[in-house]
């Protein structure tokens, strides 16, 4: 390859790199990934993820971090955010769509600073 660029290697893309449906086109916001069971996720993986919020708190730290505990009946992932101040709009009981890697926090699965927006009131 030259200047020493590598395709990007879309996770569940098509043959050549090419990126799948949902990535949408650059410039555009991208569409959502279809939603998986929290007991579906799987560590070191995207995943996009619709629950309620069952929990929301501040964790005392050096820096802001927010953790809030998502549910959906079949298990239980964290969403961390570092370095905001503030959720507006999050709290127990309102459904949530969430997209981002996998991983662990306290042991927990979760994903770190991931993209999300609020869907309905629980």
């Amino acid at each position: 390859m030259s200047g020493g660029r590598r395709p990007i290697r879309w996770p569940g893309g098509g043959a050549g790199g090419e990126p799948p449906a949902w990535a949408g086109n650059p410039g555009e916001e991208a569409a959502w990934p279809p939603p998986v069971p929290l007991s579906s996720v799987v560590d070191r993986r995207r995943a996009c993820v619709h629950a309620t919020v069952a929990t929301c708190e501040r964790v005392p730290s050096p820096g802001i971090v927010h953790v809030v505990r998502l549910e959906d009946g079949t298990g239980e992932l964290l969403l961390v955010f570092f370095g905001r101040s503030d959720l507006p709009g999050v709290r127990r009981g309102v459904q949530v769509q969430a997209e981002g890697m996998v991983g662990r926090f306290r042991g927990v699965p979760a994903m770190r600073n991931p993209r999300f927006s609020l869907l309905a009131p629980g």
